[in-house]
């Protein structure tokens, strides 16, 4: 909820962009569509400051993934939007997507963390302090999903 409440803000207010720039990372989205469309905004007003980011010049610059049409892109864009808060809330709602986020990043270095333990690993306290590093200094964070995890465990028993 608190993600589409920033990208409805982001859509329909040009000056919300500036108070959560420096704020929120691309990988705090946990919804795909939701990183999809902050990266958009985000890449098209670095190019541009002044460039305008509603719902159609975005959805026109966000390209098409597996069978989605410019229609479909368009349409769950201008729903984002419609069901928005007021952008003048926009910062407490970046406040909740990036306590969010850091809870799926600590939850993500402490199953890595385990599997580094698991397999002996000597490392896993330096990967623990720099991990929580990351999360507090809001560097961007490599969260592996459980498919990329089950992969390397797969190759290591190979």
């Amino acid at each position: 909820m608190a993600e589409a409440a920033v990208i409805g803000a982001l859509l329909i207010s040009h000056d919300a962009f500036e108070d959560v720039a420096n704020d929120l990372l691309l990988d705090d989205f946990d919804d795909i569509f939701h990183r999809r469309v902050f990266k958009s905004i985000s890449d098209m007003r670095r190019r541009n400051p002044n460039q305008v980011t509603d719902m159609l010049t975005v959805s026109n610059y966000i390209r098409p993934e597996h069978n989605e049409t410019d229609s479909e892109i368009f349409i769950k864009i201008c729903e984002i939007a419609k069901n928005s808060f007021s952008p003048d809330n926009i910062k407490a709602y970046a406040e909740i997507v990036k306590q969010e986020s850091n809870k799926r990043k600590t939850l993500s270095l402490f199953q890595y963390t385990t599997q580094k333990i698991s397999n002996d690993d000597k490392d896993y306290m330096d990967y623990v302090r720099k991990g929580f590093n990351d999360i507090e200094n809001n560097v961007p964070f490599i969260i592996k999903t459980f498919a990329e995890i089950l992969n390397e465990v797969v190759q290591k028993m190979e």
